[in-house]
Order: C-alpha cells, then sequence, then structure tokens
C-alpha cells in the first residue's frame, strides 16, 4: 500500500473536520450610513443572515448607520443628527438571533468606540419582543458584562448560551456612545446544513479512501 496515498487521504479527511468547525463572524464595520431601521448581515461564511434594527427609545424605531471611521469607531451606530451616529442617549440596536437556534454552540460579541479616555460604557440583554430591552445579560469571567470604559476591540461571550432562550439581543450605551463592532459563533457538530467547503473537502476524502481501497485490493 502506497503510504503517500493513505497520508492524503487522512490530511484531507482533517481539513474537513476543520472546515466544519470554522466560526461564523458577521462583520458591522461598514460605513455610508443606511437610512433605514433594518439591515441584513450575512456571515463570512456558512450563509447565514442576521438583521439588526435600530431604536431611538422602546417601540420606536430609527435609522441604523453604518460607521467606519478607523481605527476605533467602527460598527453599527444609530443615524442621530449628532455628528457622532453612535448608539446613545436612550437608543439601541437590536439583533435578530433565530436563525442561529440549532446551528451554533456560542454567541461572541465586540464593541468599539470604546475609549480610556472617556466614560463610554455599554450593556447587552436578552429579549423575545422587538422593540424592547429585555434582561440584562451576562458574560464569561474573563471578560465580563456590562464592561468598564476599557473594553475597546474585547471579545465577550455570553453566558447562559441565548440562542433559543431569546429571540433578539439589545446593545444599548449607558453612557458616553458605542458601536456594536461584530458578532461571532462557532457552528454546533449537530448543524444539518454543512458548508459548501465542508462537503467538497468530505468529498475528496472519500475520493481518497475509495483510491486507497482499489490499492488495497490489487493482486500483489
Amino acid at each position: 500500500m502506497n503510504k503517500r496515498t493513505v497520508l492524503l487521504g487522512l490530511l484531507i479527511l482533517a481539513f474537513s473536520a476543520m472546515a466544519s468547525a470554522s466560526p461564523l463572524v458577521w462583520d458591522f464595520s461598514v460605513g455610508g450610513g443606511f437610512d433605514a431601521t433594518s439591515h441584513p448581515y450575512t456571515s463570512s461564511s456558512g450563509n447565514i443572515t442576521l438583521t439588526a434594527y435600530g431604536f431611538s427609545a422602546p417601540s420606536t424605531p430609527f435609522n441604523l448607520y453604518g460607521k467606519n471611521v478607523v481605527p476605533n469607531d467602527v460598527g453599527v451606530g444609530l443615524d442621530k443628527d449628532d455628528g457622532i451616529d453612535e448608539i446613545t442617549g436612550g437608543g439601541f440596536v437590536q439583533l435578530d438571533i433565530q436563525p442561529l437556534i440549532g446551528k451554533v454552540t456560542d454567541f461572541m460579541f465586540v464593541m468599539m468606540s470604546v475609549t480610556t479616555s472617556s466614560s463610554d460604557a455599554w450593556k447587552v440583554m436578552g429579549s423575545n419582543n422587538l422593540g424592547l430591552e429585555g434582561s440584562p445579560l451576562a458574560c464569561t469571567a474573563a471578560a465580563p458584562c456590562p464592561p468598564g470604559s476599557t473594553d475597546q476591540g474585547v471579545t465577550h461571550t455570553i453566558t447562559p448560551f441565548p440562542v433559543g432562550l431569546y429571540k433578539y439581543l439589545t446593545f444599548e450605551a449607558t453612557s458616553g456612545t458605542v458601536l456594536l463592532n461584530s458578532v461571532s459563533a462557532d457552528l454546533s457538530s449537530q448543524n444539518p446544513a454543512p458548508e459548501p467547503a465542508t462537503l467538497a473537502l468530505t468529498g475528496l476524502g472519500l475520493l481518497a479512501l475509495g483510491a486507497i481501497g482499489r490499492r488495497l485490493r490489487q493482486p500483489k
């Protein structure tokens, strides 16, 4: 039996397993504003779309704003007439996480425009009603929620796992101004819809194993 063929088959299967475990990322760092109270975002892989909604107060829809002033003011906020266009003043951004039910195992997010030189701060909440903030949520001890004013770019993981427990996640400033930069999640091993890359790599792995089987059946 050709050892190189065996090694190739094992490597292809390993890469296939890695592809199925790749994280999903939704990047909110787009600029120009949207002039709409909702905006869809599609994950970097997996082709799953989450929709963000803007509110100036409970049950009061408000236009979102995609801000991209690098390096710190990057993410989605609210299209206020204050020249800042971030989440502030009682407004909030709500994210529909229902498309993730049964597909992911955790939920993480990053806030931006939170600097050491200001009193910017925020909180995250879970809600089952669009337009209502809901209940405050906690995060892991390594990066707790809510944070202080030194939270720029920190990745927070919500605990307990909110997907399936809540329909929406609410991001609101408690002081100053903030932006929702990105959210991410790991694919569940029970995910019934593999990514195209996973299917392709799995197919190559099966072909390689088929070639190994044919070599084993050949007379010596």
